[in-house]
């Protein structure tokens, strides 16, 4: 708590700390309850244009599960007690995010209707999600930019991983082309 009320009321030029450490700064709970909101909507409008084609009732009932979950994860937001009570992560200033070692947090959720395709990753990291809500307001506060990835493995064995790392450094311009679900992302190869 003393370390992130330096960082609030310092005027720093970098700041450095550890990934346990980073994952202990809260994000706001509006930001994340907003966030899971906007994933919801985008899961129905997909299951709504499923539903329209008429085909892929596998996909349907996979983003049904993917929404049931993110309405969970919603209900027990309020109730969260995980996090350190201290400043969030909005009320540090943090204006750059340089993020080392990025491929240990490869592990962000996606929905795909491809199954028993090898190398497809099933698992999602809950690290990994609050470094995307983290990057998600660093670039809305630098119009797209602010976040650097640094890492020596930047792409193992799987297309997800690769639709991961863009979609944490560049979601606009995936949004933009209607690419930010990995089936349309991976469709273009």
């Amino acid at each position: 708590a003393r370390l992130f009320s330096r960082i609030a009321t310092g005027n720093w030029d970098a700041v450095i700390v550890t990934h346990a450490s980073f994952e202990k700064i809260p994000v706001s709970l509006s930001n994340r309850q907003k966030f899971i909101h906007s994933q919801v909507r985008e899961i129905e409008q997909a299951i709504i244009e499923q539903k329209r084609e008429e085909r892929g009732t596998r996909l349907v009932k996979e983003l049904e599960k993917v929404k049931r979950r993110l309405e969970t994860k919603f209900k027990s937001l309020s109730a969260e007690q995980k996090k350190d009570h201290t400043l969030t992560f909005e009320e540090l200033g943090i204006d750059m995010l340089l993020v080392d070692e990025a491929h240990k947090l490869q592990n962000l959720f996606y929905v795909t209707k491809m199954t028993r395709v090898a190398g497809l990753p099933q698992t999602a990291s809950e690290r990994a999600f609050d470094l995307f809500l983290k990057v998600q307001h660093i670039q809305a506060k630098n119009n797209g930019g602010g976040v650097v990835f640094a890492t020596g493995t930047p792409i193992s064995n799987t297309m997800a991983v690769r639709s991961n790392m863009q979609r944490y450094t560049q979601i606009s311009g995936l949004r933009r082309n209607r690419l930010q679900h990995f089936d349309s992302w991976a469709s273009t190869y």
